[in-house]
C-alpha cells in the first residue's frame, strides 16, 4: 500500500515502549551527547520514530513525518539488496532534487533526507527505538589544518602496485570503484555498535553514488567490505590515524592492508569517532597507478552522511579538490569544486555566505535550482570521468563467485535415545550454506519445520517426542541464494514407555503400631512413601475418616487432638497412589489412654 508511514515521531509508538512516550524532545540518543564537529550543526532536538522497516522493501511512497509540524511523501526511484541491507533511494514528492536515502539493515536503520534547504538524519537510538535530527549543512567550514595531503609525482611510490596496474593495459574500465571501509572501535561504540556503524557507512555509500550519477560522473562505488580496526586506539589529530592507516608496517591496522589485498579495494576509507575536522585524504596530484599506496582517508563519523564527507574525502584521492576561492584546483587545471555563494555549494566546495551543500560534484552540465553547478574551469565531474580508469585499477578487481544454492547434506541417519527422544546426524557437503532446516513428519506426507541450526552443524536432537511413535525426518541446508535439496529421509519409532505396575511403599513413621495415647494431648501422624515413577496422592484417615491429604509429595504429617478421639481403639490407614494409578495402604492401630491426662505429643 502506497504513502504509509515509513516512521511516526514519539507520540506514535506502540505502548510496548511507554519511555518513549512522554515528550518527544526528552529523546536523545547518547551519542548526541558527543561534541559535533564545528563544520556541522544539529539543529533542535532528536526525536524518538518508529521504522517500519517492511515499508522499504515493498512501497513505491510513503509518508515521512521528519517533525511534528513537518511530513512529507518520498517516492521510490529504486530499491536492491546491498551488503546485507535493503537500499532504499527517492525523492520528496514534486521535487525531483530533494533526495532521500534510507539503509536498514539487520534491524537497524540509517538515513538521509534532503528537503528543500533543509536535511534531516536518521540513525538508531537503542532499545528497538531510532531518532531523527536536523542537521545544518550549511554550518560554515572551520578547518584547523587542511583536509587533504598532496601527493605529487616524486611522492609515489609504486613499490605496493598491482601487476595489474603496473600494465600499459587496464584490467577494469573505470565505471566501478571498489572501496574498503573500516572502522574505529570509538566510532563503532559512539555510534552504538556493529549494524549501526555499518548502517551509516552503507548510507553513505548510497548518497555518494547518487551524487555520482546526479552530476554525470559515469562511476558506481563498490563497496567489497566493511570490517573493525580492532585493537586501534584514536591518539591525535586525524592526520595521524591518516598516517597510520597508510602504512604497512608500523603496526598499526596493518591488517587493513592485508584485507584490502584480498577483497582487491582500490580505495580505503577509515570512520573515526568525532573530531574539529570532517576529515582528511591524500591527494592525487599526477595521474598515475603509483598513487595506490597513498588512497586512504580518513572521516569523522559525525560527517560521513548528510554533510557527503565521504565522497569529498575519496574525491581528493580521485584528484578532485576544493572550489578556487578556498584553494588551488586539483589533477587537472578544472579539477575544482564549485559555489553560488547565495545559493549553494558542490560537494568538494567549503562554505561561502553559509551556502548549504548539494548533492552535486561541480559540473557545467548540470543545474541545481536553475543554476549551472560548474565551468568549464570548476568541473569535478570530469575529472573523475577522466580518473576513474586509473582509480580502479589501484587493485585489479576480483571476479564476482556466482553464488549458488548449496550442496545437499547427505548420509541422514536416526538413533532412538528414549521413549520422547530421537538423535539425528548427517554429513555437511556444502561450504557457503547459511545453516540447515530439520523437517519432521508424522506420515511422511505433511512436514513440519522443527529446527533452524547454524552453518557447519551436522547433528541435532529432537526432544518432547510422544512415546511409542513413528516419525519421519529430512534435513535440507540454506543459504541467501535459496534451498538445497532434501537428505535422505529416516523413520525411526520412539520407545514405548513400560508399563508400571509397582505400587507405591508406605512407611508410617511415627506413632509406632501399638502406642497407647492419652486422653488428651497432640497426636502427629508422620507418613513416608516411596515409588518409582513418582507418587501423586497420600491420603491418612483416622477411623476411616480423611484428617490428611498431600499431593506429589513423598511425605506427609497431619496432627489431630487425642481428646477429639473416641475412647479406645484408633485405626490409622494411609492410601497411596502413584503417578501410573498403582495404589497400595497401610495401617497401625492405637489406644486412647483412659487414666490420668498426660501432656505432650504422641
Amino acid at each position: 500500500k502506497s504513502d504509509e508511514p515509513v516512521f511516526d515521531i514519539s507520540r506514535k509508538l506502540p505502548s510496548s515502549r511507554p519511555e518513549f512516550l512522554s515528550v518527544r524532545s526528552d529523546i536523545t540518543p547518547e551519542f548526541e551527547k558527543e561534541e559535533t564537529p564545528v563544520t556541522r550543526g544539529v539543529l533542535g532536538s532528536a526525536r524518538a520514530v518508529n521504522v517500519n522497516n517492511m515499508l522499504l522493501g515493498s512501497a513505491a511512497s510513503f509518508v515521512l513525518q521528519l517533525s511534528d509540524e513537518l511530513s512529507v511523501i518520498a517516492e521510490r526511484e529504486y530499491v536492491e539488496d546491498k551488503n546485507g541491507g535493503i537500499v532504499w533511494v527517492g525523492h520528496i514528492r514534486g521535487k525531483e532534487s530533494d533526495r532521500v536515502y534510507l539503509v536498514s539493515r539487520q534491524g537497524i536503520s540509517s538515513g538521509i533526507v534532503h528537503y528543500r534547504d533543509r536535511s534531516f538524519e536518521l540513525v538508531y537510538a537503542g532499545n528497538g527505538v531510532h531518532s531523527i535530527r536536523e542537521i545544518n549543512t550549511g554550518y560554515p567550514d572551520q578547518f584547523t589544518e587542511s583536509d587533504s595531503i598532496l601527493v605529487d609525482k616524486k611522492d609515489l611510490d609504486s613499490s605496493n602496485v598491482t601487476s595489474s596496474a603496473e600494465s600499459d593495459q587496464f584490467v577494469d574500465s573505470g565505471e566501478t570503484i571498489d572501496i574498503l571501509v573500516a572502522y574505529t572501535p570509538e566510532a563503532k561504540d559512539k555510534e552504538g555498535g556493529v549494524s549501526e556503524i555499518e548502517s551509516k557507512i552503507l548510507t553513505a555509500v548510497t548518497e555518494t553514488n547518487d551524487a555520482y550519477m546526479r552530476s554525470g560522473i559515469n562511476v558506481t562505488l563498490n563497496l567489497v567490505h566493511m570490517v573493525e580496526a580492532e585493537g586501534y586506539e584514536e591518539v591525535g589529530s586525524m592526520n595521524t590515524s591518516l598516517s597510520r592507516l597508510r602504512s604497512p608496517y608500523d603496526g598499526y591496522m596493518d591488517e587493513i592492508h592485508r584485507l584490502r589485498d584480498q577483497y582487491a579495494a582500490d580505495q580505503v576509507v577509515l570512520i573515526v569517532k568525532s573530531h574539529e575536522n570532517c576529515g582528511v585524504a591524500y591527494r592525487m596530484a599526477t595521474l598515475s597507478v603509483g598513487f595506490e599506496s597513498n588512497a586512504f582517508s580518513v572521516v569523522s563519523r559525525n560527517c560521513a552522511t548528510g554533510y557527503y564527507s565521504f565522497g569529498h574525502e575519496l574525491g581528493h584521492n580521485q584528484g578532485m579538490n576544493h572550489n578556487i576561492e578556498s584553494s588551488s584546483c586539483g589533477i587537472f587545471s578544472f579539477s575544482c569544486g564549485y559555489t553560488d555563494c547565495s545559493t549553494f555549494r558542490t560537494i568538494m566546495s567549503y562554505a561561502c555566505g553559509g551556502s548549504s551543500r548539494i548533492r552535486n560534484f561541480s559540473s557545467p552540465d548540470y543545474l541545481y535550482e536553475g543554476k549551472p553547478t560548474g565551468t568549464i574551469n570548476a568541473d569535478n565531474a570530469r575529472t573523475l570521468n577522466m580518473t576513474s580508469p586509473t582509480v580502479a585499477n589501484f587493485r585489479a578487481s576480483i571476479s564476482p563467485v556466482v553464488p549458488e544454492v548449496p550442496l545437499a547434506p547427505t548420509k541422514l541417519q536416526a538413533t532412538v535415545n528414549s521413549a520422547s527422544e530421537v538423535r539425528l546426524a548427517w554429513n555437511d557437503n556444502a561450504s557457503d550454506e547459511t545453516g540447515y532446516i530439520v523437517r519432521r513428519s508424522f506420515d511422511g506426507v505433511s512436514w513440519t519445520k522443527v529446527a533452524v541450526l547454524s552453518a557447519d552443524v551436522t547433528s541435532y536432537v529432537d526432544n518432547g517426542l510422544i512415546s511409542d511413535t513413528t516419525y519421519h525426518y529430512k534435513v535440507k541446508a540454506f543459504n541467501s541464494v535459496g534451498h538445497s535439496a532434501h537428505s535422505n529421509k529416516v523413520v525411526v519409532q520412539t520407545l514405548a514407555i513400560p508399563v508400571d505396575t509397582t505400587p507405591p511403599s508406605i512407611n508410617i513413621i511415627s506413632p509406632k503400631n501399638g502406642s497407647v495415647l492419652p486422653p488428651n494431648g497432640l497426636l502427629t501422624i508422620d507418613v513416608s512413601v516411596t515409588d518409582d515413577t513418582g507418587v501423586s496422592l497420600i491420603k491418612i484417615l483416622i477411623n476411616d475418616t480423611i484428617v490428611g491429604t498431600c499431593a506429589n509429595s513423598n511425605t506427609c504429617s497431619v496432627s489431630k487432638k487425642v481428646e477429639d478421639l473416641d475412647v479406645g481403639n484408633q485405626v490409622v490407614l494411609v492410601r497411596a497412589e502413584d503417578s501410573s494409578g498403582n495404589k497400595s495402604s497401610g495401617r497401625i492401630t492405637l489406644l486412647k489412654y483412659i487414666g490420668k491426662t498426660l501432656p505432650g505429643r504422641w
